[in-house]
């Protein structure tokens, strides 16, 4: 009787927490919900897609003007963002490596650089240094 109890309770248990993780992927507003039933494509896939019929380079202010784009400036016919795109740093085109990053449009490596160590604007005090992304790392 006592094992059947423990069974029931665990099934009912792994039901509950199916239906948690059921009910929190789904979307939770209604714009969201809407598009998944209207397109085929996935929600990564249209976030990635140009602004507007033709892309940014038919309409210069389609990436300003678009709601959850990737920034104000248009390159190669896609929204970015100039100052912090590691792709488009500065200029359309020019790539940060892999140990970079973009900030306020120029490459920097913020493993070590004093000015933006660690993430982009974060100096370190006078006397410290930047080492492994941190201020005065000991």
């Amino acid at each position: 009787m006592m094992k059947h109890s423990l069974n029931v309770l665990f099934m009912l248990a792994m039901l509950i927490m199916a239906l948690a993780i059921s009910l929190s992927a789904t979307p939770n507003n209604h714009e969201e919900a809407a598009f998944i039933r209207r397109s085929s494509r996935s929600r990564f896939l249209a976030s990635n897609t140009p602004a507007g019929r033709g892309g940014c380079g038919q309409n210069s202010l389609a990436c300003s003007a678009t709601k959850g784009s990737r920034g104000p400036d248009c390159c190669n016919n896609v929204c970015a963002d100039l100052r912090t795109d590691a792709f488009n740093c500065g200029v359309c085109g020019k790539r940060c490596t892999s140990s970079e990053m973009c900030c306020n449009s120029n490459c920097v490596k913020p493993m070590s650089d004093h000015q933006n160590c660690g993430k982009c604007s974060n100096r370190c005090k006078i006397g410290t240094s930047c080492h492994k992304g941190f201020c005065d790392y000991a």
